[in-house]
């Protein structure tokens, strides 16, 4: 193919150092270049600037003025330009350095057209080999198992024969939060219970009390399959032998609930009690919570069943009389 836009010089042959050109002339549309009017004597020719996108060739042409108005041809005769190729190395890193498998990229022209894809290697190296002069744009269109995708993309213009570009993209691990509210089997929230986070090996990864709130909070959870026990009970309460089995595959908060029973009935009455104040207005509710507490008729708990609800006939009275009162 003709290329125009070369530039090419004119030196006369004893101008080895090339810093006296007698003409300086730019390829035409059909590649051809011309010196007019070249006075008697022996030339040599070079390309001094290449067209857009291809390399500078080193050839040396010749020419040998001896007849006038003769339009002598150089030798050789024609020359050849090869286009810039180069590479684009992509190393892909975690947020610790260490290389990655497995992330894929895509190469893409200016024009956003699709062009290859490739995959980073144990060594989280990958690489589009043999680009011709031009702009790129690289993304990554696949991350890693347990990797967040990298955000944004890489501008590559290559303008440089066998140039090596290299980039270095770290991708973040995928990491979760996971949240568990603690309360009794009333809803009322319980501060004290201990949470143990495991890995799917049973290793332990994190202990974590409830707060005030009932509230237990496990942060920056890595990519994974877990499973989370209540390790300690809060004071008055029974140990929950719910097991919760979580797998963290994104970076979303999972909410989970946990129960827990009191831990006799003495307790049970006297959690009842604290809820309602034994305020004539609660009285209502207070009978209604107590009756899920009293053990069913025929029990072994018959006795203190009917010692409670005696109990509850004379609060009931002191509650009636204080509303009369009143």
């Amino acid at each position: 193919n003709s290329l125009p836009g070369a530039e090419f010089k004119l030196y006369k042959e004893a101008d080895t150092s090339y810093k006296n050109p007698v003409a300086t002339v730019i390829s035409y549309e059909n590649g051809k270049v011309e010196f007019e009017n070249v006075e008697y004597g022996k030339y040599i020719i070079k390309e001094t600037k290449a067209p857009e996108g291809y390399v500078l060739s080193e050839e040396v042409l010749t020419a040998n003025v001896t007849e006038n108005g003769v339009t002598i041809k150089a030798n050789p005769e024609s020359i050849s330009n090869t286009k810039i190729r180069s590479s684009v190395q992509v190393k892909k890193l975690d947020e610790y350095q260490k290389p990655v498998k497995g992330a894929e990229f895509t190469l893409y022209d200016s024009e956003g057209k699709e062009i290859k894809t490739s995959v980073s290697g144990e060594d989280g190296i990958l690489l589009f080999e043999n680009l011709v002069y031009g702009q790129y744009i690289i993304k990554e269109t696949k991350a890693p198992e347990g990797y967040l995708v990298s955000e944004g993309t890489i501008k590559v213009f290559v303008d440089k024969d066998g140039e090596l570009y290299t980039y270095d993209v770290v991708n973040n691990r995928i990491k979760g939060v996971i949240i568990i509210t603690k309360t009794d089997m009333n809803g009322k929230l319980l501060q004290g219970a201990e949470f143990t986070l495991y890995d799917k090996n049973g290793k332990e990864v994190a202990a974590v009390v409830s707060d005030k709130n009932g509230v237990v909070i496990f942060n920056d959870v890595d990519y994974g399959d877990y499973t989370i026990k209540e390790t300690k009970a809060p004071k008055g309460y029974v140990l929950s032998k719910e097991q919760l089995e979580v797998k963290v595959t994104s970076p979303e908060t999972q909410k989970f609930t946990v129960k827990n029973e009191a831990k006799n009935f003495k307790d049970k009455i006297i959690n009842v009690i604290a809820e309602t104040h034994l305020h004539p207005g609660h009285l209502t509710n207070f009978k209604d919570k107590i009756v899920n507490v009293i053990p069913k008729a025929g029990s072994l708990f018959d006795l203190k069943a009917i010692i409670i609800m005696g109990t509850l006939t004379i609060l009931s009275g002191i509650c009636l009389l204080l509303k009369t009162k009143r």
